[in-house]
């Protein structure tokens, strides 16, 4: 066995495992938080403040109450995506990349050449 082989296949088994280690301690954190609890107190504050309220205009202040809520939960919303999107959505993806060109590079590295044909020696 030629110490080229036995070469590939040290570095191959250390990148396997780096490869594996990459994967699972890499992997990304929780998805984005969910604000449904946040939707649900909005809608509970809407149908509670309407039940209390006398007449269109009290309803007109209820309604611009709650728009204002909505408007502060889409504020956050979107914010909280800037912040999300600023990380790459999977640094496992790169790291992952990194490998596979050093495994390539290590066989083109380990790769035996034959010596290049000589040419005939030319008729006289």
């Amino acid at each position: 066995m030629s110490i080229h082989l036995v070469t590939r296949r040290i570095i191959g088994g250390i990148l396997v495992f780096a490869a594996v280690a990459v994967w699972f301690l890499m992997a990304p954190e929780d998805e984005a938080p969910s604000f449904g609890n946040a939707r649900g107190t909005i809608e509970s504050d809407d149908d509670s403040n309407n039940g209390m309220a006398d007449g269109a205009p009290q309803q007109a202040v209820v309604n611009g109450w709650t728009a204002n809520n909505y408007l502060a939960l889409i504020s956050k919303q979107l914010e909280e995506a800037r912040n999300h999107d600023a990380e790459p959505a999977d640094p496992r993806l790169p790291a992952l990349m990194l490998l596979g060109v050093l495994g390539l590079a290590v066989l083109l590295i380990t790769t035996e050449r034959s010596p290049l044909p000589t040419a005939p020696p030319a008729p006289s």
